[in-house]
């Protein structure tokens, strides 16, 4: 029983590593080429520190899942084994495959120094990594030569500098990340430089959770393999080499993710009112009366990167109405183009006008779906992601970032995403914004 069970486990792994493994791969090399591309290819990103980090953390991600990911699907996939053909590559993978695990922990303000350190710390591997003849098999293997470096590698390096050290940083500067993205909105700095620099932190904020929650699972199963007493039974220890490989795959997957706002392009926005999360929705027309947005503020506007105009939605009410509920119970659709994409994190650009601070929205619900066409007008379609603050109960002040909103747990990716303001500030004929930032992976 116990030996169906370890091979069962070997074959899941197995097909894990070739599925799970290419898809991460082709994902995260094209993902960062493209990165890379655009943060090079436009001037006012080159001049932005948060883009520096971006470019040098892309490039040094393909060289993780190149160096990292490929041999090892190479490998335990498909048992080509690329270090026993070549002793250059045996002592070069290891080399490179830990500078650029370790540079992936580096700030903007310190990265040359730190390519230089790391460059230095890693040398070890090229002296003591070597062709050796097992004695059991008497097959060829890349191994380390030396016992002290071997144990400087599992408890220094892989445990402290590669796990539980990324993950107390990432917690701290997460935090000092998310202070920043607050106070972008009172610097002195034009408009359109702030709103730049506040999605790249939000990029990086983004960023840093996801690295936080993808590496936690990955420490824990290395720290259990690391304890003899937990892998001296060989189904017990079969089971906690399966969990290190599945975790060891979502950190692989962090390395290949790519965050992104979205910028919408020809997407059509469509305007809904008489709708709750999880109810059936009804479209608003362009008009002044009961179930319209006023002429030429519908809710595409939210996405059109224009601040002195925003979506009116009036809902129950008409354009004369003010009351409180008018605009609730109200807002919009859209589907992304491309593949479907998980919604991490959002944020709200108050209305320019100096008199809309009673239409900023408080309360808004946003539920997801990977249905299309007529499906999407159906309540039971959507599936709830967030219920809450819009981020505007503190007044931001007039065309400025609300106070930045993270969904909880995100995971599935979606294709279509609903949003309704549930209340708003004042009394007025509808609630309305200049834009809405969607942050997604």
């Amino acid at each position: 029983m116990s030996s169906s069970i370890i091979s069962l486990l070997a074959l899941a792994g197995k097909q894990i590593t070739i599925y799970l493994g290419t898809f991460t791969l082709v994902v995260g090399v094209i993902g960062g080429l493209l990165n890379v591309i655009v943060f090079l290819s436009l001037k006012t990103f080159r001049e932005s520190s948060s883009a520096f980090y971006l470019t040098i953390m892309s490039i040094v991600n393909i060289g993780q899942l190149l160096t990292g990911l490929l041999s090892r699907i190479m490998s335990s996939g498909f048992s080509i084994d690329w270090t026993l053909a070549s002793l250059f590559y045996c002592k070069f993978r290891y080399y490179c495959f830990n500078i650029c695990a370790e540079m992936s922990m580096t700030s903007r303000r310190l990265v040359l120094i730190f390519v230089l350190i790391w460059i230095i710390h890693n040398i070890p591997y090229l002296i003591y990594f070597d062709h050796v003849i097992s004695i059991t098999t008497g097959q060829v293997t890349c191994t380390n030569t030396n016992n002290i470096f071997q144990q400087y590698i599992i408890y220094g390096i892989t445990l402290i500098i590669g796990k539980l050290l990324p993950i107390s940083i990432t917690f701290v500067f997460g935090l000092l990340a998310y202070h920043n993205v607050q106070q972008l909105s009172y610097r002195t700095a034009p408009l359109v430089r702030r709103e730049l620099d506040k999605q790249l932190t939000v990029m990086i904020l983004v960023l840093i959770v996801f690295a936080f929650f993808t590496n936690i699972p990955n420490t824990i199963a290395y720290i259990l393999l690391a304890m003899p007493g937990l892998t001296q039974d060989p189904v017990v220890s079969a089971q906690i080499q399966f969990a290190n490989l599945v975790t060891t795959y979502l950190v692989y997957i962090y390395f290949a993710v790519s965050v992104t706002y979205f910028k919408r392009t020809n997407e059509t926005v469509y305007d809904i009112w008489n709708t709750t999360a999880g109810t059936d929705s009804v479209y608003a027309v362009s008009g002044t009366s009961i179930g319209t947005y006023y002429p030429g503020q519908s809710a595409q506007t939210a996405f059109d990167g224009d601040l002195t105009d925003g979506p009116c939605n009036h809902g129950s009410c008409d354009y004369t109405n003010g009351a409180l509920a008018c605009g609730t119970k109200a807002g919009f659709y859209i589907t992304i183009n491309g593949a479907p994409k998980v919604l991490a994190a959002f944020d709200v650009i108050s209305h320019t006008g100096s008199w809309s601070r009673v239409r900023d929205p408080m309360m808004i619900t946003i539920e997801g779906s990977n249905l299309n066409g007529s499906a999407l007008t159906l309540g039971s379609s959507w599936t709830l992601i967030y219920n809450g603050s819009a981020g505007l109960i503190t007044d931001p002040g007039r065309a400025a970032w609300g106070t930045l909103q993270l969904i909880s747990n995100p995971s599935i990716a979606f294709a279509s995403y609903r949003l309704l303001v549930t209340s708003k500030q004042g009394y007025d004929s509808c609630a309305s914004c200049s834009e809405i930032m969607f942050i997604m992976v």
